[in-house]
């Protein structure tokens, strides 16, 4: 007979800005599993966040170990450009 209680579901998602691998995953206990981000130009990971841990928002890429039924979302923010203008003599 099948232990069901040995499989985890892990659901992503993400908000603007970019996009998330796999949506639904269903899990052996244990088996790690690797969740990884692609940014839209003038976009940056924000923050990495749900139920499945914490992790570091420099990681676009990351690595869970299914032990529970849980969720991860990838928060996205726009990037601030700085814009600095100087002018030379007898310009303006």
């Amino acid at each position: 007979m099948d232990d069901l209680s040995s499989k985890f579901t892990i659901v992503t998602s993400h908000g603007l800005g970019g996009s998330i691998t796999d949506t639904k995953r269903n899990v052996e206990s244990g088996e790690s599993v690797i969740i990884a981000v692609k940014v839209d130009e003038h976009y940056q990971l924000k923050q990495w966040t749900g139920s499945c841990g914490s992790f570091n928002e420099d990681n676009l890429r990351i690595t869970i170990t299914a032990s529970k039924n849980c969720e991860v979302r990838a928060e996205f923010e726009k990037i601030k450009y700085s814009i600095t203008v100087t002018s030379i003599v007898g310009g303006g």
